[in-house]
């Protein structure tokens, strides 16, 4: 397998390489191609104000790509000059292996549009199936919708991301293109930011990627781990790579299964991942100034007592303990507590100390070293009430059925101490989920700030009667379905509608932290965008 690996890797450098070589081509000498399918589509558009570009080929993806026929790009650009839309076929030689991987292992007819913000940003809203398995950098918004979606409701759906993220950032506009020349531009940039995305995570796809595709192409999971192994040690032959994670195993499909996360965390510490990605393991917080950062509101409030429920194989319950708190760290697994048991955090406390040295007066004593308490146990028992200042549940609670959500949040409301507050942080989650977590803290006894507020302002949404609303970045936004697929007026009319209860919303909820009841336990629930 090597000499194709040794292929891929240099495939994936041409792909991922800064700036991509265009040239502009004529249709006749694509016959192998769906030609109907590209006039058909950009009629379609051109009734939409759309004007056609040219056709062009990407030089370096025909480059890179061995096992797909020579493919061109029909390029447009609607009346404004801010959404480009891309017309493609991309049509595979044979049968295609696993790896010719950026556009998977079938035919694909895709017309796609992106807008580029002055910020640097861009929103992309496709039907490609294939390219949704590779990760974008955070600059490159995607949206992915289903295959058989038509060209014009995909454009739809674009013009309503587009303004809704036109209204989240006021001081934003698109970037107006004109001309091939401008639009190319606009591709250099987008390349650049993959480019550099790449860069940051060793130059290749990531094992998961390659998993995601070998799965969307019908390959087993062990030959996708193979040929990541083996790609890692073209790249880097001194190093030895027996790896059979490379990221964290797949968490258990049901929570509520102790048997399940006991798996999970042998598997996890019998792999590589913890030696390689030490960072996971002080989340939420990104680095060790976070941290520190948060520990000095601790201590300025006199919050020492803390919990961590569902601890894992997490850093921070020892790391708080080593600095002076005490801290109870509990979970299910007999594994999880074991690695409490041994872990050692010394040159994370190191770190603490240094900052702590810098930021504090001299007078101020050095960190001292406090209680550190592990056991094992099931949060949804009772667990020393009314006892703790902080609740730190980490990636512990959204996956729980109903009732068990709700004996947990029970449980830690009762384990708080009053006028303390418990921490929820999840992995990103639909609103629907988060709003399930909010009732049940709210039921179990926890004081929510903003929930009754959330509560008004959806009855209020309610009340409006406009239907085929979604939310982006928590802005409500009409779908252009329905009635008003084609009603641009009634579109803009209601929009503003919804905007101005969002206004009035946002405005209330920023005084909401100011309004907690004295002596009411109270929980937050945070995502990593907060």
């Amino acid at each position: 397998m090597s000499d194709k690996t040794k292929e891929l890797i240099k495939n994936l450098e041409e792909i991922y390489s800064e700036k991509h070589e265009y040239q502009i081509v004529n249709p006749k000498d694509f016959s192998h191609l769906d030609l109907n399918y590209y006039d058909k589509s950009a009629a379609l558009l051109e009734k939409q104000g759309f004007v056609r570009l040219g056709d062009v080929e990407d030089i370096t993806v025909t480059r890179a790509s061995p096992y797909l026929h020579r493919v061109f790009l029909r390029a447009l650009v609607s009346n404004e000059g801010t959404i480009s839309a891309g017309i493609f076929d991309a049509k595979p030689k044979g049968l295609i292996a696993i790896f010719s991987w950026f556009l998977g292992n079938h035919r694909e007819k895709v017309t796609e549009f992106e807008t580029e913000f002055s910020n640097g940003c861009f929103i992309l809203t496709t039907h490609a199936q294939a390219s949704q398995q590779i990760a974008l950098p955070l600059e490159i918004i995607p949206q992915y919708l289903p295959k058989k979606t038509a060209p014009i409701e995909l454009l739809k759906y674009h013009q309503t991301r587009v303004a809704a993220y036109l209204k989240q950032y006021p001081d934003v506009h698109p970037i107006v293109i004109r001309s091939l020349e401008e639009g190319l531009e606009s591709q250099h940039r987008a390349e650049a930011l993959k480019s550099a995305h790449r860069q940051s995570q060793g130059g290749a796809v990531t094992l998961k990627e390659i998993k995601d595709i070998a799965k969307d192409g019908n390959i087993s999971q062990d030959t996708a781990t193979k040929l990541f192994n083996e790609m890692q040690k073209i790249q880097e032959p001194d190093k030895p790579h027996d790896i059979q994670w490379e990221m964290q195993p797949s968490l258990p499909e049901e929570w509520d299964d102790h048997e399940e996360w006991e798996k999970h965390y042998l598997s996890l510490s019998s792999s590589t991942f913890l030696e390689k990605h030490e960072d996971d393991l002080l989340a939420p917080f990104t680095d060790v100034w976070e941290i520190y950062e948060q520990m000095l509101t601790f201590m300025e409030s006199n919050e020492k007592t803390l919990w961590f429920p569902g601890c894992g194989f997490s850093y921070l319950p020892k790391l708080f303990a080593e600095c002076g708190f005490r801290v109870h760290a509990t979970d299910i697994s007999k594994t999880a507590i074991q690695f409490q048991q041994n872990l050692n955090v010394a040159h994370l406390k190191k770190e603490i100390e240094i900052l702590h040295q810098e930021n504090v007066d001299e007078e101020e004593p050095p960190l001292k070293r406090g209680l550190f308490e592990y056991a094992l146990h099931d949060f949804r028992t009772p667990y020393q009430e009314s006892y703790f200042d902080v609740i730190f549940n980490v990636h512990a609670i959204e996956g729980f059925s109903p009732k068990s959500m709700e004996k947990m949040a029970k449980v830690h409301c009762a384990a708080l101490r009053p006028g303390r507050y418990a921490y929820f942080f999840t992995k990103t989650i639909h609103q629907e989920k988060r709003d399930e977590i909010e009732a049940c803290l709210a039921q179990s006894g926890f004081f929510m700030p903003g929930f009754e507020l959330k509560k008004e302002y959806h009855e209020s949404l309610q009340e409006t009667g406009i239907t085929n609303i979604i939310f982006m970045g928590g802005h409500p936004i009409i779908e252009r379905v329905g009635e008003y697929q084609h009603n641009d007026k009634k579109w803009y009319e209601d929009m503003d509608r919804l905007d101005n209860l969002f206004q009035e919303y946002r405005a209330k909820s920023q005084t909401s932290y100011n309004e907690i009841p004295f002596g009411r336990k109270v929980a937050v629930v945070v995502e990593p965008t907060q």
